[in-house]
């Protein structure tokens, strides 16, 4: 599972290094920026555009069925069979950069206390790109984060975890379908957990 994840301004810089489609006033509402992106906030993410891939700031979550609690990810599993999202998996396909994600001791056995929230990243400090897909509604773009089988690196304290998307493998999946099925399905890199942080959100991405 993810739910919340983070952005640093060193993020934000390398992204706008490699990507310049975006309208000027939108660049200055992201530049600079960092924090936490919660779910129905606006985040920038990379989809694929006539021959090239493009920046965009879409929402986090789908509209839930019930209209109350939007869908924030799908299982990379059942992705291209569920309704909700097989048309989204099929054609409209994203990344989403982000310099590592959260995650609560979910697996941790209860009474002992508020669970603790964990940061996880890769050991180099590079970005993540976790794979994504998304939809265009009334009310503007919306993704959802793909998640997987959790690794050996998480599966301590939850059993899923975003499916990550290595940097040389980014084109394949935003362009072809057959390849996206493919990366989905692969176990993802080792991560560190970088922080033991209190229980709580942080400063929040807003635009």
């Amino acid at each position: 599972m993810c739910c919340r994840y983070y952005i640093d301004k060193s993020l934000m810089r390398g992204l706008f290094d490699l990507f310049h489609g975006l309208p000027q006033v939108e660049q200055q509402r992201l530049a600079g920026l960092q924090g936490e992106v919660f779910p129905t906030g606006r985040a920038p993410a990379v989809r694929a555009a006539q021959d090239s891939a493009e920046l965009f700031v879409p929402r986090w979550g789908f509209a839930g069925q019930d209209r109350r609690q939007p869908v924030v990810n799908a299982r990379a599993e059942t992705v291209a069979e569920r309704p909700m999202f097989r048309d989204s998996f099929a054609l409209r396909r994203c990344l989403v950069p982000a310099s590592g994600f959260f995650e609560w001791d979910k697996l941790a056995p209860r009474g002992r206390g508020p669970k603790t929230k964990y940061a996880f990243a890769r050991a180099d400090g590079a970005p993540l790109l976790l794979a994504g897909c998304w939809k265009r509604g009334p009310e503007g773009d919306r993704f959802v984060v793909l998640t997987t089988a959790a690794n050996s690196s998480m599966a301590e304290i939850h059993d899923r975890m975003p499916v990550l998307i290595a940097p040389e493998n980014a084109e394949e999946y935003l362009f072809d379908e057959t390849s996206a099925r493919l990366l989905a399905a692969q176990q993802g890199p080792e991560l560190v957990r970088e922080a033991q942080l209190p229980p709580g959100g942080g400063e929040q991405l807003r635009f």
